[in-house]
Order: structure tokens, then C-alpha cells, then sequence
């Protein structure tokens, strides 16, 4: 069962970290919140089938995460049906969100209604299936054969922090976006200045030039008067550097 997460003005300005100079709000959870078992992983008990065997006794520290945790993403992938397990606003938590999150883990307690000590597992790599190491033993007396051991970690959100990056990203774009136009801007007057300092440039009225209000307007009326001969494209190279570009038609943007 997913877990909702709640994000709003009194929560920012309440739990905001002020040491910081961005976003950076650690969210309240409740212990039901907690405490509730989100997914599941398995970790073999035997060195030759594992790298890694983490000790039970402290928590499994599974992330950080800014969406879903790894495994349910790959659950998600293989499966379009299966939901997320942390939702925000009714839609699963993704990076767009802007949310870190740590997960814990510990040994599992009881599996299929049976305790198992240490969280112990056996799992059939062929067929997938898992049992207790009780049902293990059983079915061993029929097929002479027990399945790998593995131990069985179940996992909760240990905590979240909600940050503004997704927003700082989007005002830096914003802002690249307007730093841009106005370079444009700024080298649409100086060619203007430039031009209207030689007389009789274009068509003998250099002056029209100062009636030009955007960039690319300017290097349209540029490339007709390159086309028209009325100006060498060297003397837009040296002001410009677009003279080559302009020659072929270039005042069109693709």
C-alpha cells in the first residue's frame, strides 16, 4: 500500500532548514508513516551468489532516492499496472518533485503466516519461488534438493526532504533564456550603430536601420541586402562574423 506524502506553505515555512541558502525542508513523519512496509529484497546468504551480505543486526540504509526507490522503478518498468510507492498531490513521487528519500531495511519476522529466524528464505532461482526454510524442508523430502538460502529484508521511508531544485532549474533556464535574447538584443544595436556610421551602406539610408526592433529581423534585412547586392558579405563578416552565413541565406533561423 503506497504512502502520500504532504508538502505545503506551512510545512516550508515551518520545517525549512535556515542554515541553508535553498530549499531544504526535512518532512514530518508519522509513525504509521514509518512503519509501513513499502517493498521487499532479497540477499543471498552464500558469498558465491553475492557480493555483499549486509549485517542484520543494524538497518539496510537503501538510498538516497529523488522518485521511486530503485527496485519498484524496475518493478514499474516491467509491469505499467504496478503503482508507485510513495505518492505526493495523488500522483507518484518522481524527480520532478524534487524529494530526497532514505529507505531502511530489516530481516523480515514471519513469511506466509511462519516465523523465520533472521529473516531466512530459500528461494528457487528457476522457478522464483520462495518458502520457508520449514517448507523448504519439506518439499525436500520429495525432490531431494533445498533451495538456495537467502535472507528476506523488508523496507520503510526512514525520511524526506523536500528541496527546490526542480524550481531553481527551471528559474536558471528561465533565466539563461532572457540573458540570451538580451545578448541578441545588445548585438542588434551595435550593428545598427556600426552601420549607421557608414553612409550609404544600404540602399544610401543607413538611418532605416534604427527602425529594426528585434535580432532576427535585422539579420533578415541583412541577408536581402547581401542577396541584392547592396552590401558585401565582408562587411558583415568584420562586424559580425555571420558575412558566409548571410551570403547563403542564412538570416532564416532552422
Amino acid at each position: 500500500m503506497p504512502i502520500t506524502l504532504e508538502v505545503n506553505e506551512d510545512i516550508i515555512a515551518k520545517h525549512q532548514d535556515d542554515t541553508r541558502a535553498d530549499g531544504f525542508v526535512p518532512l514530518p513523519l508519522t509513525q504509521e508513516t514509518k512503519g509501513t512496509i513499502l517493498y521487499h529484497k532479497v540477499e543471498a546468504v552464500s558469498d558465491r551468489r553475492s557480493d555483499t551480505q549486509h549485517d542484520p543486526a543494524v538497518p539496510w540504509h537503501d538510498g538516497p532516492f529523488v522518485g521511486q526507490p530503485s527496485v519498484v522503478l524496475l518493478a514499474m518498468q516491467r509491469n505499467p499496472d504496478y503503482e508507485g510507492v510513495i505518492t505526493l498531490k495523488g500522483q507518484n513521487v518522481s524527480e520532478d518533485d524534487g524529494i530526497i528519500m532514505h529507505f531502511h531495511g530489516h530481516p523480515i519476522k514471519m513469511y506466509n503466516g511462519e516465523q523465520v529466524p533472521q529473516g531466512f528464505v530459500h528461494v528457487d532461482t528457476r522457478s522464483g519461488v520462495i518458502t520457508t526454510p520449514q517448507q523448504a524442508a519439506q518439499n525436500a523430502v520429495i525432490s531431494n534438493r533445498v533451495p538456495p538460502k537467502y535472507r528476506m529484508w523488508e523496507f520503510h521511508l526512514e525520511s524526506a526532504i523536500w528541496t527546490d531544485g526542480p524550481q531553481r532549474n527551471a528559474r536558471l533556464q528561465e533565466t539563461a533564456e532572457q540573458q540570451r535574447a538580451r545578448a541578441e538584443e545588445n548585438m542588434a544595436n551595435s550593428i545598427v550603430k556600426a552601420f549607421q556610421s557608414i553612409p550609404g551602406v544600404i540602399g544610401g539610408q543607413p538611418q532605416n536601420l534604427s527602425d529594426i526592433q528585434t535580432p532576427q529581423s535585422l539579420m533578415d534585412n541583412l541577408a536581402a541586402a547581401v542577396e541584392a547586392g547592396e552590401i558585401l558579405p565582408e562587411q558583415i563578416d568584420a562586424l559580425t562574423g555571420r558575412g558566409a552565413d548571410l551570403a547563403k541565406g542564412g538570416g532564416k533561423r532552422s
